[in-house]
Parts: structure tokens; sequence; C-alpha cells
């Protein structure tokens, strides 16, 4: 084979995306390939090698009639960096001094040299048109592949089955802890520091149909408990209490409403390949249900509080409730190598990766469950610690511009949960999600045992610094999860005793937030528990009094003799001033706000119309165009949230009472 004719062949084959010019790319192998001024002996040795190289591998393809292939293959490929190697050791030979002489007191180089500089720009050009076009379809197919880790695949998937209930998120813990009060003396402040602040792929289901009998918690434990990695697992548990509890929230759902929901989320995914933003909601109540659990969220911080602080009769009750759904990433499905990870993962290495069961009448998807870890810590470790500067800073010298800036770092680390818990997102995560807000509740709610808490808000609450629990003497038995549930019984108990941690709220100790943190571990060293955050206080929230109202209402008469009020719900104090100034004076006139109905709860409000209010206001004749002004009902009603009910009956008994008091205003 001549040289002249793989040129002629190499100059009529399509190259791309290797070569986008032909002619360029032909002029510089020609180049490349004959002697040159700089070779030395291994240059020149090189250079031979690859001229036996390409003789003896297109020779072999020209025999086998495919040619025409070869500059598609990987053996092109070779001869590409092969040619780009024999090119930078030439560059860098021409650059010595020995190829250069003195002319005119210049610098003049070989006339080979700016040749050979040329061609070889022109050949880093082809190879970084390669590299580009090479990673983009990398991305593109890495990106496909790991869609399969958010929210709505679990939509998508399990949609018949109970798997689909692993998608919905269980918000923060929201609770008055003591309702049957509204009038509180000497007010501390205590929050979580950086409360809210993995890109996996299909996680190991565990999900049924109707037809299906569901497993116990404590048969799904000794199967797979071995196989749980913290922070990698949320399951779904359903049944009955034979004692009254508080730590544990239900999602409840009527299930024809909740799947004719899915269905038409799933119908306009399917016509339009986008999640219905607009129309997304999957009508769930979060409530606290203290006799019964309905889809109830264990988590690992879930599952080591209910160990350490239930009694094994209680125990026994939550191992004997049935599991909806688990959504989990087994350990031995990990793969610590991204590469080897999406090759497990990629559809195309996929052999009978589906089979259809016909005892069940369902398809098993035998795919692979192999998942890989990206960990946050790097990434939101730095906003959090750049947080914390700025709040020391603002708490020294009080520059409004230090809060300002915190405030935006706490909004950035909260989004980032937001976007992980989010249906909207590719990378959303309910599993991540679940994981992060279990947490948060679970530590409010020990925190809240040891200080008696009074409204827990996500990561903090108010509580009486003269009136917190600590032990009175070491236990012989530990009080179990039904006692710590009740405040009440806490107070009878044998072993608990109220203290004052401080006798004087006007000369607070500035080392507070040391003192509350060692008041807590010793109140939670006899279960063998630690809070996962660190507590800090607002001080400026200490207060001679607070008068309060469900969960997010209240108003303190601070140490500083000003007034700082918190309507849940409400943008501004204007919106709803009848409500606000019927708090005020029950707060003055130190006399329980009393509800005579639920309409005490509810005004109206005028808002600009979104297409959403447009959507609705269409299916009720009374359309309602967007961007213009509407009035709306804003409710201030005793929400799910609000109340104990003792199980799921109680719940919507209490809602269809609700209901008529809504249609009566």
């Amino acid at each position: 084979m001549s040289f002249e004719y793989f040129l002629d062949i190499l100059s009529v084959h399509n190259l791309y995306p290797i070569v986008k010019d032909k002619k360029q790319f032909s002029i510089l192998v020609s180049t490349s390939l004959k002697p040159h001024i700089a070779d030395n002996e291994r240059l020149s040795q090189y250079r031979m090698d690859i001229n036996r190289y390409i003789q003896n591998t297109f020779v072999e393809e020209e025999e086998q009639g495919s040619s025409k292939s070869f500059f598609q293959s990987a053996s092109f490929l070779r001869f590409f960096l092969m040619i780009r190697q024999l090119n930078s050791l030439r560059f860098q030979e021409l650059t010595k001094n020995t190829f250069r002489k003195q002319f005119s007191g210049r610098v003049q180089k070989n006339p080979l040299d700016s040749e050979i500089v040329k061609n070889y720009k022109a050949f880093q050009n082809s190879n970084h048109a390669m590299a580009i076009t090479q990673n983009s379809l990398k991305r593109k197919k890495y990106s496909n592949l790991i869609n399969g880790c958010s929210v709505k695949s679990l939509l998508i998937r399990y949609a018949s089955t109970t798997g689909v209930f692993n998608m919905l998120v269980t918000d923060g813990r929201c609770q008055n802890e003591q309702p049957d009060e509204f009038l509180k003396s000497n007010i501390g402040d205590v929050d979580f520091v950086s409360c809210y602040g993995t890109a996996l792929e299909s996680p190991t289901v565990l999900a049924y149909t109707s037809e299906q009998k569901k497993t116990t918690l404590g048969v799904f434990l000794e199967k797979y408990e071995h196989e749980l990695i913290d922070g990698f697992y949320s399951i779904l548990i359903s049944g009955k209490l034979s004692f009254a509890q508080n730590l544990l929230y239900s999602k409840i759902v009527k299930n024809d409403l909740f799947h004719m929901r899915i269905n038409k989320i799933l119908n306009h995914y399917e016509s339009s390949n986008t999640m219905d933003v607009e129309n997304n909601d999957l009508m769930t109540d979060l409530v606290l249900l203290t006799h019964e659990i309905i889809n109830g969220i264990i988590t690992a911080d879930v599952l080591k509080v209910l160990r350490k602080i239930c009694s094994s009769q209680e125990w026994s009750d939550f191992k004997n409730m049935e599991v909806v759904s688990a959504v989990f990433y087994k350990k031995s499905d990990f793969e610590s190598d991204l590469d080897t990870f999406f090759k497990k993962i990629d559809m195309k290495n996929a052999k009978n990766a589906y089979r259809y069961n016909s005892k069940n009448q369902s398809i098993d998807d035998s795919r692979t469950r192999a998942w890989f870890s990206i960990p946050l810590k790097d990434f939101v470790g730095p906003l959090i610690n750049e947080r914390k500067n700025l709040k020391k800073l603002y708490k020294e010298t009080l520059n409004s511009s230090y809060n300002s800036m915190q405030e935006n770092y706490k909004l950035i680390i909260n989004t980032l949960y937001g976007v992980l818990a989010s249906p909207y997102f590719e990378i959303g995560n309910t599993v991540l999600a679940n994981n992060i807000t279990a947490r948060a509740r679970v530590n409010i709610w020990l925190l809240s045992r040891s200080l008696k808490g009074i409204q827990c808000i996500t990561d903090g609450f108010q509580y009486c610094v003269r009136e917190v629990f600590q032990w009175k003497k070491p236990p012989i038995r530990k009080p179990g999860l039904e006692i710590l549930s009740d405040y009440k019984k806490m107070e009878k108990n044998r072993y608990f005793q109220c203290i004052s941690l401080y006798p004087d709220m006007k000369s607070l100790p500035t080392n507070i937030d040391e003192i509350v943190s060692e008041h807590v571990s010793k109140f939670l060293e006899p279960y063998d528990l630690k809070l996962a955050y660190q507590i800090e206080h607002k001080t400026e929230h200490f207060s001679h009094e607070m008068c309060y109202l469900l969960k997010a209402h209240y108003i303190l008469h601070t140490l500083n003799e000003t007034f700082i009020s918190k309507i849940g719900g409400i943008r501004s104090k204007d919106e709803n001033e009848a409500f606000l100034m019927k708090l005020m004076k029950s707060f003055l006139l130190k006399k329980p706000f009393l509800v005579l109905s639920e309409t005490n709860f509810l005004h109206e409000e005028t808002l600009i119309a979104s297409i959403h209010d447009y959507e609705i206001s269409k299916k009720k004749n009374m359309v309602q165009y967007p961007g213009y002004p509407m009035k709306k009902l804003k409710e201030f009603h005793l929400t799910s949230c609000e109340r104990l009910f003792v199980n799921e009956e109680m719940f919507y008994y209490w809602k269809k009472i609700h209901q008529c008091h809504r249609n009566n205003y």
C-alpha cells in the first residue's frame, strides 16, 4: 500500500467528529510522516513505527473490505494520537536553541518550524473539538442515566403500587407542645445551628400491590438491616398503637383521590415530558396521631431513638406495624468507581432486565441497583461555616449588614434542600430529603423533652427558663415513649423534676448556650443519646412574658420592653389587624383567647392572581385572569398539625366539621 493511496482514501471519508477539516488533516498527516529536520534518532524510529502501524493495520482492513470503517474505529483513533505525540515531540525540539540561528541581531527559526507549529496547532484544534464532542455526549449520557434518582422516578415506576408513597416528603415538626395554656413567663428562645444544611441511582424499593400481603417492620429489619446505611434509607409504616405517642407524624392520604391525582400527573408527563408544576399538590394531610401511625417515616435517626427510648412493649408495637413501602440503598450495591457505576446501570449492558411474574401478574425488574455517592459536605460545609462567622460578627458589632448576609447564606442552604426534595428537578431525592427532615424532627423533639418546649417550629422553640425537666435520681427503669410524649406524665413521674436553669432573667449568663447544652446532654445521657446539632439562643427574643396560640402565633414582651409578634401565614401586621388585636388584648388582659368558632380564624385578603388561580377559577365558572387583583380566603383554622388526634377516624370527623364551618362562612 502506497502512502499516497492512504491519503486519497483519507480525503474521501467522513471523519467527523474526530476530524472536521479533511484537507487540513491530510496535509498534517503528510507532513508528519515524512523525515523532518527536528527528528533525532528516537523521533525517526517513532515516525517509522507509525508508518508501519498504518500499513499493517490499513492493509488488513483493506483485505477484509472494511477500509471505510477503519476511519471510525479505535485503530484510527490510536493513529490520530500517535501523530499528536510525534508533532508534540518535534515542537519541543524546535523550540530549543539548537535549531536557532543569529541573523541581523534577531533570532530566526528554521523555516520548517513555523510549518510544524501551524500544523500542530491545527491538530490541537481538531483534537480539542473531538474532546469537546466526546465530553458533551458523555455528559448527556450520564445525565440521562442519573435521572432515575429523582422524585418523579418513584412516581413513574411505582404508580400502581405502594412504592409511590415514597415520593412524599414529611415536613419539619411544627407543634404546640402545651396547647392547654396560653401565657408563659421568663421566656428563652433556642434554635439549632444550620438545621437544614448524593447523587444516587435507582435504590432498592420494596412495594406492594393491593393484593399482596405486607411484611412487618420487625421482619423487614431482620431481613435487610445488615444492608442498611444511616441516611440512605426510609421506611413507611402503618398500624395501631396500644399507647400514646407524639414523636412520629402520619401522612394521611385518601387512596382514590391520591391515585386520581397521580394518574393526572402521569398523563401530563407522558404528553409533555414535564412535571405539572402548577397542579402538583398530592392532597395529603400531615397529622400527629397518638394511637395510630399512617405512612409514618422511619429513618436511621428515628429508628435509633425508638430503640433507645421505647419500652419492650412499645417497641413490640412498632415491630408489628406493617411496612407500606421502603426505599433503601444496599450496602452491597455500593460502587466506588464512577465509570464502573455507569457501565453497570447502562441499559445496553442489561440482559433479561424484565420478567413477567404470572403469580403476581406484574413485571419483575431485575436491573442492577448499583449506586454511587457524591458527598455534599464540601459544598455545604463552607456555606455553613461562613454563615457562622457572619452571625458571630453580627453579635459582636450589631452591624445589620452582617445579619443580612447570613440570612442570604441561610436561604442558599435551605434552597439546596428544597431542590433535593422537589419533583421538578432531576436531582430530587426523597430518601435524602426525608432523612434531613426526620433528623430535624427527632432532634427538636429530644430537645423539647428536656427544656419543656412550648411551640416547636422546625428547628427551634421558646421555653420557660424556670420550668425545665431534670432527672431527680438515676432511673432504675427509664421512662418510655408514652411518658416522654406527655409533659403532664413527665411531671408526675418519680424520676423527673422541674428546675430553673438560671433564676435572674435580667442578668443572663454570657455562656448560656454552653449551660443549656450541658443540661440537655445530662438529660439524654441515660438513654445514650446525643443531639445531632449545636444549639444557640436568640437573646433578643428573651422575654418577660409570652402569649401564644396554636402552632405559630405568639407575642413576646421582651426584656428590652419591646413587643415582638408573629402570626403564622401573615407577611405583615396590616393583613389581619383584627386578628392581631384580639391576640394582643388577650395578652394584656391575661385571659385565654376564646375560640367560639373557627370562623374567627378566617379573613379575606387581596392577592394578584396566578396561572394556577386562573385554572382553578375556570373549573368554578368564575374566571379570574392572571395578573389581576383577586380576593382570597385566608385561613387561621386549627389545622391537622396543631391538634392531636387519637386515630384516622377522629381526624376525618374533625375535618368534616371544619369544612362545615368554612362553608357557613
